[in-house]
C-alpha cells in the first residue's frame, strides 16, 4: 500500500503562506515583480494540485496566518518600507548595468523581490 492509499479520504492541512510562497519560488519568473501581477502558470499550477488531491481521494484545508494584533500597522509599515528600498535597488542595479553579469544580477534582484526577506 503507498503511502497516497494509506491517507485515502483524510482532510489534510496545507499552510496557505508557504504553499504559496513554494509555488512563487519552484516557478520563479525573475521580471515578475518589475512587470506586476502573479506568474501566469500559477492558477493552473494550483488547480492541478487540487485536482490531484481529489484524484487521491484527499480534502485540502487551508490554513491562512492568523492577524497581527500587537504592532501589526508598524510591522506592515516597515516590511512596506523594505519591500520599497529593495524594489529602489533593483531598478538602479538594472538601470546601471554596464556588462551582461551586472544585468543578470539585476534580474536576480527582480526575483527576490517576491520573496519574503523578512523585516
Amino acid at each position: 500500500m503507498s503511502r497516497v492509499e494509506e491517507i485515502k479520504g483524510f482532510t489534510i492541512a496545507v499552510e496557505a503562506t508557504w504553499y504559496l510562497q513554494h509555488m512563487l519560488e519552484e516557478d520563479s519568473e525573475p521580471l515578475l515583480s518589475a512587470l506586476g501581477g502573479l506568474p501566469y502558470g500559477l492558477k493552473a499550477e494550483i488547480e492541478g494540485d487540487l485536482d490531484s488531491w481529489k484524484k487521491h481521494g484527499l480534502t485540502p484545508m487551508f490554513v491562512f496566518d492568523g492577524l497581527y494584533i500587537i504592532g501589526q500597522e508598524d510591522m506592515a509599515l516597515r516590511i512596506s518600507k523594505n519591500a520599497s528600498r529593495r524594489s529602489d535597488k533593483a531598478w538602479e542595479s538594472y538601470r546601471d548595468a554596464k556588462s551582461e553579469q551586472q544585468l543578470k544580477d539585476a534580474v536576480k534582484s527582480f526575483g527576490e523581490l517576491g520573496t519574503y526577506s523578512g523585516v
